[in-house]
């Protein structure tokens, strides 16, 4: 049985069941596509009194064009206090102490009223009309939440649409008044909870609270994307992991842009920033702050601009209705060890046994089966952790195995014309995308489809890969017939040649690609340029699915123009080539571990960065090199 054969067999098994969980995965995807689409209640009443309508009437007008939710915030008692809609008195309410404070909600006013109701509610205060007396300290009351006015509810739920209640994180709170507050809101009809504010309602004793009456009263939670907001993490994993009693479930990703982005941003970026959040990262619920500048017709103005976001959705794909929270799944327990065992365990015991330079079925088995033992351990003990490092060993193993494979092909002149050459960069991507396929099979949970969690390592799958394979190039490490002694009489003879200006200059840019790349991967690299986003933004309107710079426009080139080096009689490029091809080869594999894209738009942008790069390699070839080797030989 040759090498490759024998490496084949499970890894094809593996490849299997990969795509079994790939299939469940774009199943998913099509059936979860709906965008719901809301604003903000206070900015509808602006837009209402500046045009010269009803609130009745503009939510009307709105639902017409797409809108499905309307988030009502609740005010602070401050702000409340402030603008002489609640008066506290007969206690120091600007004291941090405690005392006999008696809230009162002035005549007429609904938030007023509101508030003492939940005054009443929550800290189980006396109540009086339209006054509450409380026993907690006042100062303490300013900071609190002041409820949501039940007849701003009824009157969104009159319109046709959903009402979303933005709480926040009172002081003072206990389980049972956290308790209270979800059940008043669900009984109201409210079924989306968005927390305003900082903080997550509970935050921090009493988040498990918090997951359990959400839980109990059917509401989902909306996670506000970038928001960042203390104990969102923990009530998260709460939510995903369940409670004693309480089952485990999804939630739903919001997207919106602050109020300061709004007076930067130009409506066309926003418009465009809603549509990319919600075809590429699973956001379902986008919060759209209305235009509330100067206009000749502020209600008309917002109707075009609600307009054009709804159709940018729908031209991406998406629909708008009511979502729900993400469905909870799991790749389960036997396909993750199938895919570890089979498909990386084997392919890195492939590796490790190509150390010295010959291989051997027997030294394969060895190390396959002290690799299988370790993970097999493991995914008994811990498989969350056993799922998490095993793709981050097969962000490692399969760039690695696949460029090894295009070096040895070039090595031993397998590659002869400009179709072998596109072959080898097509395979070598192809075996990148099943190892890709692989790690996110490991990954397929709720939790990354949601980027609760995400694939752990980034920067060491970026580096590892590529400095084997720098070990591949200069030393012929790991290449038949390359035992010890050979690989360091080769890298001897290489630090002994004399370096060329040309050379120098090569590598001193293939050496500031690099490290860019490793600063700019992951989710805290450099910040990427307005030019960039500008160019990222053409090339998704010719795409849909862009095409990842550093593949269409780098490594796959790269790695084309390394075969057609040899073919065209330039081998002295090949290997430097090569190693700039290996940026688009681990970044082909990075595509694939974002699981909160959808699978559809990796496919696609790879798809698409392949065949660009090979026009631009063949391109970049008949310029560079325009006569072959055999013209050159007559």
């Amino acid at each position: 049985m040759s090498n490759r054969r024998a490496l084949l067999i499970p890894v094809l098994v593996a490849l299997l069941v990969a795509t079994w969980l790939a299939g469940g995965r774009l199943g998913l995807e099509r059936s979860y596509r709906d965008v719901e689409v809301s604003v903000d209640y206070a900015e509808v009443s602006a837009v209402a009194a500046f045009s010269g309508q009803s609130v009745p009437a503009v939510l009307a007008r709105l639902r017409g064009l797409g809108l499905v939710s309307v988030a009502l915030e609740e005010p602070l008692l401050r702000d409340l206090v402030n603008g002489g809609a609640l008066t506290l008195t007969g206690g120091p309410h600007t004291a941090a102490q405690a005392g006999s404070v008696e809230a009162a909600a002035t005549a007429g006013s609904a938030a007023g009223l509101a508030a003492v109701t939940a005054l009443a509610r929550r800290y189980g205060g006396t109540r009086m009309g339209p006054t509450v007396r409380l026993g907690v300290p006042g100062l303490a009351l300013l900071d609190a939440g002041g409820g949501i006015d039940p007849q701003a509810i009824a009157q969104v739920r009159e319109a046709g649409l959903v009402p979303i209640a933005r709480l926040r994180n009172s002081p003072g709170l206990t389980d049972a008044a956290i308790d209270t507050m979800l059940a008043d809101l669900a009984a109201q009809g409210v079924r989306r909870i968005v927390f305003a504010g900082d903080q997550v309602l509970g935050f921090r004793e009493l988040r498990d609270s918090t997951a359990a009456s959400l839980a109990r009263y059917d509401l989902a939670w909306g996670r506000v994307e970038f928001a960042e907001q203390k104990g969102e993490d923990k009530l998260a994993d709460t939510i995903l992991r369940g409670q004693p009693g309480v089952r485990p479930r999804g939630y739903i990703r919001l997207h919106g842009v602050t109020a300061g982005e709004m007076a930067k941003l130009a409506p066309e970026v926003i418009i465009e920033r809603y549509r990319r959040a919600a075809q590429e990262r699973n956001i379902r619920l986008v919060f759209v702050r209305l235009l509330l500048t100067p206009s000749h017709d502020a209600l008309a103005a917002n109707e075009a601009y609600l307009g054009r976001i709804v159709s940018g959705l729908r031209e991406s794909g998406m629909k708008t209705g009511q979502t729900t929270a993400f469905p909870l799944v799991s790749p389960g327990r036997w396909r993750p060890m199938v895919i570890s065992l089979l498909g990386i365990a084997s392919v890195a015991a492939w590796l490790l046994a190509q150390i010295g330079g010959d291989w051997s079925p027997r030294r394969w088995l060895g190390w396959w089966l002290g690799l299988g033992a370790l993970a097999l351990l493991l995914a008994l003990a811990r498989p969350q952790l056993h799922n998490k490092l095993m793709a981050l060993l097969c962000g490692m193993v399969y760039p690695l195995w696949a460029g090894r494979r295009a070096w040895l092909a070039l090595v031993e002149d397998r590659v002869k014309s400009p179709a072998q050459a596109v072959a080898l960069l097509w395979t070598t991507i192809g075996i990148t995308v099943a190892g890709g396929l692989m790690a996110s099979g490991l990954l397929a949970s709720t939790s990354y489809y949601l980027h609760h969690d995400a694939f752990a390592g980034v920067k060491l799958a970026h580096l590892v890969p590529l400095l084997g394979m720098a070990l591949v190039v200069a030393g012929g490490f790991s290449l038949p017939g390359a035992d010890a002694r050979a690989v360091r009489r080769k890298l001897a003879d290489l630090l002994a040649n004399p370096v060329t200006a040309g050379y120098l200059l090569t590598a001193l840019v293939v050496g500031v690609v690099l490290l860019l790349m490793l600063v700019r991967s992951g989710n805290d690299g450099l910040e990427v340029s307005s030019t960039e986003l500008r160019f990222r933004s053409i090339l998704e309107r010719i795409f849909i699915a862009r095409p990842r710079t550093k593949e269409f426009l780098v490594g796959d080139p790269a790695l084309l123009l390394a075969a057609l080096a040899v073919v065209r009689g330039r081998r002295q490029w090949s290997g430097l080539l090569l190693l700039v091809g290996m940026i688009g080869v681990v970044g082909t594999f990075n595509t694939f571990c974002h699981l909160h894209t959808p699978l559809t738009q990796s496919l696609l942008r790879t798809f698409h960065a392949l065949w660009l790069g090979t026009l631009l390699g063949l391109g970049a070839a008949a310029l560079l090199w325009r006569r072959g080797a055999n013209e050159e030989s007559t």
